[in-house]
C-alpha cells in the first residue's frame, strides 16, 4: 500500500507542478499584484485597456522567469504618467522572461524609462515605448551584462538628456530583429546587433 501512494505521489507531481495562468483584471486588480502572485514558470495575462497608477508601473518581476502577455502593442497600455518606468528586470531569472504585446507610455526614470534590463536578458516581442524620457535611454537601458532580445518592437517619440534618446546599452549586448529605434547609444565595450528581415 505504501509503495503504491508513493506511486501515485510521483505521478501526480508534474500536474501539481503545471504552470498557472494569472490574469489582469479578473484574478487581480493591478499587474504588480498579479506578478507578487505569480511563481516561476507561470503566465500573467493581461486585457486591453489603460492602466495607470501605483501597481502598474514600474513592473518588477521580482527575480522570477515569467511570461507577461498583454493584449497587443496598442491594446494594453502601461501608461506611466511621467511618475516612473515601464519595466524593470534584474538577475539571471529574468532571463527567462518574455514580454509581449504592451504600449509603455510616458515612462521617465534615470535610466530606462521604458524598461531597464540589469544583468538580465528577457525577450520583448511586439512591444511599443512612446514618449518615454530619462537621462540615458528613454525607450530602453541594458546595463550589467546585460542581453536582451528584442523582435518587432517601436520606439519613438522618446528623449534622453544624455544620450541614447531611443536605446542606451552599457556593458552588455543587445540584440533588435524586425525593430523600428532611431537613436541607440551603446558604449563601454556595449556589443548591439540588429537584424532586420528582408522587405
Amino acid at each position: 500500500m505504501t509503495r503504491l501512494l508513493a506511486i501515485l505521489l510521483a505521478l501526480s507531481a508534474p500536474l501539481a507542478a503545471q504552470a498557472a495562468e494569472l490574469r489582469v483584471p479578473g484574478d487581480f486588480c493591478r499587474i504588480q499584484q498579479a506578478l507578487d502572485a505569480a511563481a516561476p514558470g507561470d503566465t500573467v495575462r493581461v486585457a486591453a485597456g489603460i492602466y495607470a497608477g501605483p501597481g502598474n508601473r514600474a513592473l518588477d518581476t521580482r527575480g522570477k522567469a515569467l511570461t507577461l502577455l498583454g493584449a497587443g502593442p496598442g491594446a494594453t497600455v502601461l501608461d506611466c504618467e511621467g511618475a516612473s518606468r515601464g519595466f524593470l528586470l534584474r538577475g539571471e531569472a529574468g532571463t527567462r522572461c518574455l514580454v509581449r504585446g504592451f504600449t509603455v507610455l510616458r515612462g521617465a526614470a534615470e535610466r530606462g524609462a521604458g524598461a531597464l534590463c540589469e544583468g538580465a536578458s528577457p525577450r520583448f516581442e511586439s512591444c511599443q515605448f512612446l514618449d518615454c524620457e530619462a537621462d540615458y535611454g528613454g525607450g530602453l537601458a541594458v546595463t550589467w551584462e546585460a542581453t536582451p532580445r528584442l523582435r518587432a518592437c517601436v520606439f519613438k517619440g522618446n528623449r534622453a538628456r544624455l544620450g541614447g534618446g531611443d536605446v542606451y546599452v552599457v556593458g552588455g549586448e543587445l540584440l533588435l530583429r524586425d525593430c523600428r529605434a532611431g537613436d541607440v547609444l551603446a558604449l563601454a565595450g556595449a556589443r548591439l546587433r540588429r537584424i532586420d528581415s528582408p522587405q
